[in-house]
């Protein structure tokens, strides 16, 4: 009986090392593809400052060279850094929903895997333990078998 539980639990052992190992590839993609999509985040945002930047400074330097021109040409400049300011803030708010999809689809995947493999353990045990009975029984069948024969 305890040779039973011994590989029992020898297999139970076995097969979560083996779930684990083609699990972790895949956790560990995921994380990457996790920490890629932080960086590309925190990439596009500094050089989103740059940029917002570059275009305050060329901004300047227009204003200083066009004092002189019409009030109409001073109202197309401004309309063009509303547009921008604009552009920016719908480029973050894209990259914020791409990222909390994606962090939302990967924990869901994640969720449904261990779900997955939860149930296969459980019904590996439940088939383990009726083993085990089956086998206890049979024994016990075979000690009356033995005592009546």
């Amino acid at each position: 009986m305890d040779e039973c539980e011994k590989r029992i639990n020898q297999e139970r052992e076995d097969r979560i090392k083996y779930h684990d190992d083609h699990l972790n590839p895949i956790r560990a993609q995921l994380k990457g593809i996790q920490e890629g999509l932080v960086k590309e985040k925190k990439t596009r945002i500094q050089n989103e400052k740059k940029i917002m930047q570059q275009i305050q400074e060329e901004s300047q330097n227009m204003q200083d060279d066009i004092t002189n021109e019409h009030k109409m040409r001073q109202q197309r400049m401004q309309d063009l850094d509303d547009q921008m300011t604009q552009d920016t803030d719908l480029t973050r708010s894209f990259l914020d929903r791409f990222e909390t999809n994606a962090t939302e689809t990967a924990n869901s995947y994640m969720g449904d895997l261990e779900s997955e493999l939860d149930n296969r353990f459980n019904h590996q045990d439940k088939i383990l333990d009726n083993m085990s009975t089956l086998v206890g029984r049979f024994q016990e069948t075979l000690k009356v078998l033995g005592k009546d024969g």
